[in-house]
């Protein structure tokens, strides 16, 4: 089973028709829209009303308030909401909207790596009760998992990427958003690490200076932010 795996990603996208891949893609994406946006209600839950008062107190203030002393990201995103106008509702929409987006692109890794069958896979996870729930709740939670899910694909693809270039945008991708994930979550600190020594380790097997000089100007410019949210009370 190991081997078929390994020559699935070192092969991508054998075994089934481009037409029909692109297919299963593009149903899974419809099921993950369907199923993430039922209902736009936004939920309260445990430190949801820290966010949001620190939110509000950023607003106020005009420079980054945490009640909690955690979650810079999403209070961030909530200040932003509220300053255009927005309300908590619309907090539920970018979560879903994103939940949806990493979905997708989860979607266009797994058909694209393996049999069509584990669509099925991203089906069900799109539609796990569980997770539906954090993306109505105001909390990081959502955010933090879509951005996770799809820095860990981007990885994947880059990878298997013959194009340095496109390997390069991957990447730097990736680290952004595995970087955004951190700022939402202090748990998301160490996938940053992890994610960067990947990056590295990609940019040395591609024998690409451009790659490598990307890959370490995005970790600088993202640990500089990272450490500045740290900073902030």
């Amino acid at each position: 089973m190991l081997k078929q795996l390994a020559d699935r990603l070192s092969h991508p996208g054998q075994g089934h028709p481009r037409g029909l891949r692109i297919g299963a893609i593009i149903l899974v994406m419809l099921c993950a829209i369907g199923g993430g946006t039922l209902s736009l209600a936004p939920l309260v839950w445990t430190d949801s009303t820290t966010f949001v008062s620190s939110a509000l107190a950023t607003l106020n203030t005009g420079s980054l308030q945490l009640h909690a002393g955690r979650g810079a990201g999403y209070v961030a995103l909530l200040a932003g909401l509220f300053a255009a106008g927005g309300t908590m509702t619309a907090a539920v929409l970018a979560q879903q909207v994103a939940w949806c987006a990493s979905m997708g692109l989860m979607a266009f890794v797994v058909v694209r790596m393996l049999p069509l069958g584990y669509a099925l896979f991203v089906m069900a996870l799109a539609f796990y009760p569980g997770l539906q729930l954090f993306n109505n709740l105001i909390l990081a939670e959502s955010l933090y998992a879509s951005t996770l899910v799809a820095a860990l694909c981007l990885i994947v693809l880059a990878t298997t990427s013959k194009r340095p270039r496109m390997a390069c945008l991957l990447l730097a991708v990736a680290i952004t958003l595995t970087a955004m994930a951190a700022l939402l979550k202090a748990q998301g600190i160490p996938v940053f690490a992890a994610v960067g020594a990947i990056s590295l380790w990609i940019a040395w097997r591609q024998r690409s200076s451009i790659t490598a000089a990307v890959v370490v100007m995005s970790l600088a410019a993202a640990s500089v932010v990272l450490a500045a949210s740290l900073g902030t009370k």
